[in-house]
This record gives structure tokens, sequence and C-alpha cells, in this order.
């Protein structure tokens, strides 16, 4: 639930990738309810973005600057911005939160960075984990950014599979 101080409203990391994870499974079984595709792409954005968040939170517990694609520019800008007034003790993550040319991590990035930096060898590359979840990021770029077309079949999705599957199945 998002902390709310008079009119700031506040989505912590692991909150909001709770709050996508249970959106994205409503949305799941919505879908296998109804057989409604829409339905089934907002499963997938969500069920993905609550990955992302998911690996996010684990390299922040381990170091906050590697959740950002360019260290070295997240490291002087934070030194920027703790120069303004009344930032003196600004936080890494508050960088986010002003125009100083940071971004976060791709998520192929944040991948590898998982698997290497925190040593979470289910991640590391070929393991069948690691190749379900960019399986899972393929589904979800061409939904967003092309067009998909599901050749036959329908969609498998549970905690460790993505993947497509006969009808006969």
């Amino acid at each position: 639930m998002p902390n709310t101080t008079s009119n700031i409203i506040h989505f912590d990391l692991l909150s909001n990738c709770c709050h996508s994870f249970l959106r994205g499974y409503e949305f799941w079984d919505d879908w296998q309810k109804t057989g409604d595709n829409w339905i089934l792409k907002e499963s997938i954005f969500w069920i993905h973005h609550g990955v992302e968040l998911a690996l996010k939170q684990l390299l922040v517990r381990k170091d906050e600057f590697l959740v950002f694609e360019d260290i070295d520019v997240a490291v002087t800008a934070l030194a920027t911005l703790r120069k303004k007034p009344g930032m003196k003790n600004a936080g890494v993550l508050e960088l986010f939160e002003h125009p100083d040319g940071v971004t976060s991590v791709t998520f192929q990035k944040l991948l590898e960075r998982c698997a290497v930096m925190i040593n979470l060898t289910e991640l590391a590359e070929g393991e069948p984990l690691r190749s379900k979840i960019e399986e899972l990021s393929n589904y979800r770029n061409k939904l967003a950014h092309f067009s998909v077309k599901f050749k036959t079949g329908y969609l498998v999705l549970d905690r460790y599979s993505f993947h497509t599957t006969s009808a006969n199945s």
C-alpha cells in the first residue's frame, strides 16, 4: 500500500513489485476464465513489471547504485544533488526524482547484474529460470512495441514457466 503524507504519495519498490505481481496474476486468472486476449496482454505487462521490480529490489539490497545504467553518472549526479539546498543527505534512489540525466538499468543488464553481483546462479546465462524470464520479456516487448502472434495453442504461465503449448496438451 502506498505511503501517503499530505499530498505526497510514495510507492516503495517492494510494495510496488508485490502489487504488480498481484495484478498480473489477477489478470491471468481473468484471461483463463474469459479467453479475452486483451486481458492476457495486461497480465504479461504486469507480471513482467513485477519481475523487473523484484530484481531491482535485490540489487538495491546489495548496492543502490547497481540499479543505474551508468553507475559513474549516478555517482556524479548524487554529488551534484547533495550540493543543492536542503539535499545534503539525499539518498541514492532520490536521483530518480530529479532531472540529472540518470536512467535505470536496462532489463537485460538487470538480469546480468543480478546473476553476477548477487551470485544468483538461477539467473546465469542459459539457466532455465533466466531463459523463461527472457522469454516473458520477449513477449512483453513484442506486445509493447510491435505486433505479436501466438501461432497455435495457448500460453502457460506459472511461477517458473512461460511458454506456448499445444492446445491439445
